[in-house]
């Protein structure tokens, strides 16, 4: 929570924008129908739900809105500490791995941007159904039914929620759970059916040829090797290229491949999901924004679950390279080296790029629309900035 502690100033000058007048727009023109239309290439009644509730209960105050994005993250991170350290990683593996996801300022637009909640109840239900299922295979058979449907949530908050039932259907078959892995497989299979009959009038899969292929592929291996680590880091005449694939793909390759090797049976019964679901992201993502090029590649909007699913490789790696040490000295002082060079390089950027986002994404929206003609385009081609003052007054955004 240090960042928003600590920059409260700047996130407080965060407004509506962009897709959240799209949301407040629907729902004032369709009301309960609008849950169920198609939100960009997404079907989220329950985010959509949830999310006008929220501008309900907050009486339409941005601040609140980020205050839940927030306390949403503290909750997946509570739920994966909690995960992690029951499949028996080391409290410090699962410290790191916290910290890695929750401290990341290469997180600022999921955590600075209400729209994004989508993602984040996405995962959240993703994390409650997996530690759900956790505690079913310690005994729990209750846990079943709030894990299917935490698992159904997760599919309705997001696109990434097809993931959902596929990763967990991967955790369970490792307990021999096949009959519930499979009926978990079957729901993402239903969404999928969705998903193709959605996308199948979307721009990027028309004429699909072996062009559109070859650059898709290559999206996805661009973003696989340069996220999460190529934000972290900064050398002379750093680019999308040949170099940053090479140094940080080589690094993040190289930190899975040991942590891996370094892992028990019981851990990488959570690992091998994690890859799943790091190589499902980027495949799913690439459908949608492989025309976005280098910019979308390393958006800030997609680090999220490359984060998740490095921590917990890297808190392995990091152990085992501290149990090595000789002596308690040599333990403790290569701790503290990496603790803090690693705290540094994910937090201390907040202060800068939370003055640019709170500007880009606060003060200039906030001028824009004090500036704008009524019947000019605000935002989105769909919101004029009449419309945008209409739906202020209505709601009380502030």
């Amino acid at each position: 929570m240090l960042p928003i502690l600590l920059y409260w100033k700047q996130f407080k000058l965060l407004y509506w924008f962009h897709d959240d007048w799209d949301l407040i727009d629907g729902w004032s023109h369709a009301g309960a129908a609008w849950l169920w239309h198609p939100m960009a290439e997404n079907l989220s009644p329950v985010f959509k739900l949830l999310w006008i509730a929220a501008v309900f209960i907050s009486n339409g105050s941005y601040a609140a809105m980020i205050v839940l994005l927030w306390a949403t993250h503290v909750n997946v991170l509570v739920l994966l500490g909690l995960l992690l350290t029951r499949s028996g990683f080391p409290i410090g593996a699962s410290t790191l791995a916290v910290i890695t996801l929750g401290l990341a300022w290469s997180n600022i637009e999921t955590l600075g941007w209400a729209t994004r909640w989508s993602s984040l109840l996405c995962t959240l239900f993703l994390m409650i159904a997996w530690a759900a299922f956790s505690s079913s295979t310690r005994g729990f058979p209750w846990a079943m039914v709030l894990g299917f449907a935490a698992a159904l949530a997760s599919e309705l908050s997001f696109s990434r929620g097809v993931l959902s039932g596929i990763v967990l259907a991967a955790f369970l078959f490792g307990f021999g759970r096949r009959r519930y892995a499979l009926a978990l497989l079957g729901s993402s299979c239903l969404l999928l059916f969705s998903y193709w009959r959605l996308l199948s009038g979307y721009p990027n899969f028309h004429e699909l040829d072996t062009g559109k292929l070859d650059a898709m592929a290559k999206w996805v291996v661009t973003y696989e090797l340069l996220n999460p680590l190529y934000h972290f880091v900064s050398f002379r005449q750093k680019s999308i290229g040949a170099e940053a694939l090479i140094v940080f793909g080589g690094l993040k390759v190289a930190v899975m491949i040991a942590g891996w090797r370094f892992s028990n049976r019981d851990q990488r019964r959570v690992l091998w999901p994690l890859i799943i679901l790091d190589l499902g992201t980027a495949v799913m993502l690439t459908s949608g924004r492989y025309t976005t090029g280098d910019i979308g590649v390393i958006s800030y909007r997609y680090q999220y679950i490359s984060l998740l699913c490095f921590g917990a490789f890297l808190g392995l790696v990091i152990c085992r390279i501290v149990r090595a040490a000789h002596g308690p000295r040599e333990r403790t002082a290569v701790l503290i080296a990496f603790s803090l060079t690693w705290v540094g390089l994910l937090g201390y950027p907040w202060k800068r790029h939370a003055a640019i986002w709170s500007y880009q994404r606060g003060v200039e929206v906030r001028a824009s629309l004090a500036s704008t003609p009524d019947g000019e385009r605000f935002g989105l081609p769909s919101i004029t900035a009449g419309r945008a003052r209409e739906l202020i007054r209505r709601y009380h955004l502030d």
